[in-house]
């Protein structure tokens, strides 16, 4: 053998190619013959084959220190959201929602029920834990519940990491997810004024959305509601991308991610996450009714991934976001800092 391999993973990936991965994830397709050939030592050494085998650092004719030193360099550039700590602060001002959603993850509570509201000296004892992340970017995301049911405790989160920033001197976000349908005109400037982004969730068309997600108040129209203070909101900010929404799928959604990659469009939203239920909260207790297997997701995401590629093909500019962060992570060295791609049992 006139090279030598390096750690690598390899798996059969149909009956004619392995499939071989670096510590990085740069990863290499070979022939069988060509496979055996490597391993077994007998690859011509200047053909093309083997300069790309090189250049993942899966074998070597250099010294091994060498490769090393540059497999260590992407894998620091592949981990380097870990370099500052944490940036990305989650804060549940409360459980109180006005949502009746049947996948609920959470213990949301009524929204008269203040039992499981935030006191303002633990969020002021919040923030200034935030503040000792070493990390140069802050991001703080409300979640709930619905914060927008205890909007007071936002703006006194917001105002109270503000003053300890002018000290900090950091660079710092704000994002509040909601429903949409408690906002007014008050709360949106406030939320523009100090440079809070808005995610918010659709889950398709009006009659699949108000299935998924009913108000508490059955006699009010959820999907009417979100539509008029969309307009709304976009209207004071002058702009669409002040507002982000992703969508859950429950056993209602299959057959039907057309019809709500439609509806995103619809409503001017240039991007959709296509996601899976997570079997958490009310999505766990009531897993019978709205449950699927994992198998029928992953083929209607994949109808759905055709589908919005080929509404790119014929202009119209559209993304679907977690084909985005993976191509991110296979394609580049570079991190994604996606938190549900960072469990322990997974690579970043």
């Amino acid at each position: 053998m006139n090279y030598q391999l390096l750690p690598f993973r390899f798996e059969r990936f149909n009956d004619t190619e392995y499939l071989l991965t670096n510590e990085v994830g740069e990863y290499i397709f070979l022939q069988n013959e060509d496979f055996h050939r490597f391993v077994d030592g007998k690859m011509d050494i200047h053909s093309d084959l083997f300069y790309d085998i090189e250049s993942k650092q899966i074998a070597t004719t250099d010294k091994v220190e060498d490769v090393v030193s540059m497999l260590a360099t992407k894998f620091r550039t592949k981990k380097s959201i870990l370099r500052d700590f944490t940036s990305l602060h989650m804060v549940v001002p409360t459980l109180r929602c006005n949502s009746s959603c049947i996948y609920c993850q959470v213990s949301r509570k009524n929204q008269d029920d203040y039992s499981a509201d935030m006191t303002k000296q633990t969020a002021k004892n919040i923030v200034k834990m935030i503040f000792q992340s070493p990390s140069p970017y802050i991001k703080i995301e409300f979640q709930g519940g619905d914060p927008s049911t205890d909007f007071e405790m936002v703006k006194y989160i917001i105002e109270e990491a503000e003053w300890q920033n002018l000290f900090k001197k950091k660079i710092m976000d704000f994002v509040i997810c909601t429903n949409l349908t408690l906002l007014n005109e008050k709360m949106v400037r406030y939320l523009k004024k100090h440079n809070c982004m808005i995610s918010t969730s659709l889950d398709g068309p009006k009659d699949l959305h108000d299935t998924n997600r009913p108000l508490q108040h059955k006699e009010l129209d959820h999907h009417a509601i979100f539509e008029k203070n969309l307009s709304m909101i976009r209207k004071i900010w002058g702009n669409n991308d002040c507002v982000s929404a992703l969508m859950t799928t429950s056993k209602y959604s299959l057959g039907r991610f057309k019809d709500i990659i439609d509806e995103y469009i619809r409503l001017g939203f240039n991007s959709i996450f296509l996601r899976s239920l997570n079997p958490y909260g009310f999505a766990k207790q009531y897993k019978e009714k709205i449950a699927y297997p994992i198998e029928d997701f992953v083929e209607n995401y994949k109808e759905g991934l055709d589908y919005i590629i080929e509404l790119n093909k014929k202009g119209t500019f559209f993304v679907e976001g977690f084909a985005a962060l993976l191509l991110r992570r296979i394609l580049t060295p570079f991190a994604t800092g996606f938190v549900d791609l960072q469990s322990p049992a997974l690579q970043e």
